[in-house]
């Protein structure tokens, strides 16, 4: 977890600098674009594109852990639990997992909002 825990703050770091800051010379000469225009060109890049989506699968494999854990720490968690709360905390991060990597990648592969 904690490799995983580095890595996500490494990416929340990047985000921030990214399209707050615009770090990137490309966003920094839109001007006053509006975020969705900061998206779909933020996403042309691959590399911004492949980083985002590893840090989204290092995030949602963290939430999935988290989410068993808050059912642990709650006392919820049994022998008999176990495995509804494994198959939960699963299920749950796959479903922001691809939600979160549908926008990049959508833009990336399939040239969405172009």
């Amino acid at each position: 977890m904690i490799w995983s825990g580095l890595t996500i703050l490494a990416f929340v770091i990047f985000h921030l600098l990214h399209f707050t800051v615009r770090i990137d010379s490309d966003l920094a000469a839109l001007g006053e674009a509006s975020p969705w225009e900061m998206v779909i060109h933020g996403f042309q890049n691959p590399l911004v594109t492949i980083f985002y989506v590893i840090a989204m699968t290092l995030l949602c494999s963290h939430l999935s852990h988290g989410v068993a854990s808050i059912f642990q720490t709650l006392g919820l968690r049994s022998k008999k639990t176990a495995g509804a709360i494994k198959f939960i905390s699963c299920a749950y991060a796959f479903v922001i997992y691809v939600g979160f990597i549908s926008i990049p990648l959508s833009i990336w592969l399939f040239g969405f909002g172009r």
